[in-house]
């Protein structure tokens, strides 16, 4: 699975994030109405904010049966939370499914280390991160610190500093019981 390498991939991926407009709906998402070009690339609370929305969001459109180009219309065309009340007839405020969605990525984050996979191991290939620039072309001269990236992402989905979920957030998620972790 990619999602454990963490933010410039489907499923933390702010790419979308301006589009979606998941902050319209759930209460801790944050809000952005426009893109940050300038601000795109850098490692910031803000930014592991969103790709932690992005995260949860991607997890409940992936669990209906959604893919990526039917949320990148946003959700408010994309009615998912609408749907799934409509569906199960369950009444659930929007901040209640995301999290069910952050419950998901937290599963297939711990699934992965279960398997073998350390997340600090499993990250995008120098090439990609910039290293060495590029010499010309829209990114040249960029390189991303992709290691803050991902620490600042496990930082607010509540990981600990090698991507492992802490005991703490499984709990707050009703996970603890469901996952043997050794921390």
């Amino acid at each position: 699975s990619d999602d454990h390498q963490t933010c410039k991939n489907t499923t933390g991926r702010d790419k979308y994030y301006v589009s979606i407009q998941v902050w319209r709906y759930c209460s801790w998402a944050p809000n952005q109405i426009k893109k940050d070009k300038e601000n795109e690339f850098l490692a910031t609370d803000f930014g592991a904010k969103k790709h932690k929305a992005m995260s949860a969001i991607k997890q409940v459109t992936d669990g209906v049966g959604g893919c990526l180009f039917a949320l990148s219309i946003g959700v408010q065309h994309w009615k998912v939370f609408e749907w799934i009340n409509a569906a199960t007839g369950w009444e659930m405020e929007a901040d209640e499914i995301m999290e069910a969605g952050l419950r998901v990525q937290n599963l297939r984050q711990h699934f992965n280390i279960r398997e073998g996979i350390n997340p600090v191991d499993f990250k995008i290939h120098d090439r990609i991160e910039g290293k060495p620039p590029l010499k010309d072309g829209p990114t040249k001269g960029r390189t991303l610190d992709i290691v803050s990236q991902m620490e600042g992402y496990w930082k607010e989905m509540g990981w600990s500093t090698s991507g492992v979920p802490t005991k703490k957030t499984l709990e707050s998620l009703k996970l603890d019981k469901h996952i043997n972790i050794v921390w």
